[in-house]
């Protein structure tokens, strides 16, 4: 079986501007922004809450776990965050509540959790907008 490409620092600035015509650009370039830098899959960051990367005092964490719940193969997991990344986490965080930890960080159209599934049909609608096949896209 063929392996599915990723995207590269140029294709992500297309997908990043190409987010920024739609309906929720703040979220879904922190969407994609998350999977690039952190290398999580569609689960993973469907199933983040707010105090996974928000600290009590609404900072971006350097650093969270990812719960056994959340993460593929169910073993919990360190995820590091870069520059760029908390960067793109702090700018998103004035979109969204940060009093409830327990909340997802990425909410639907519906207003709740993403399920797996979900995450990943938006992955390929944006991938597919900016011209990708065969991007990998994890569930």
């Amino acid at each position: 079986m063929r392996q599915a490409q990723t995207l590269n620092e140029a294709q992500l600035r297309r997908v990043i501007q190409y987010c920024r015509s739609r309906r929720h650009p703040v979220r879904d370039e922190t969407i994609i922004i998350v999977s690039f830098y952190a290398g999580l899959r569609a689960k993973e960051i469907a199933a983040l809450t707010v105090d996974n990367v928000f600290d009590e005092a609404g900072a971006v964490r350097t650093q969270f776990i990812l719960s056994p719940e959340q993460s593929k193969g169910g073993r919990t997991r360190t995820v590091y965050l870069n520059q760029r990344l908390r960067k793109s986490l702090a700018e998103y965080s004035s979109t969204i509540r940060l009093s409830d930890p327990q909340r997802p960080l990425f909410t639907s159209q519906k207003g709740g959790h993403f399920s797996a599934n979900t995450m990943c049909q938006l992955f390929l609608e944006i991938y597919k907008a900016c011209g990708f096949k065969d991007v990998s896209i994890a569930e």
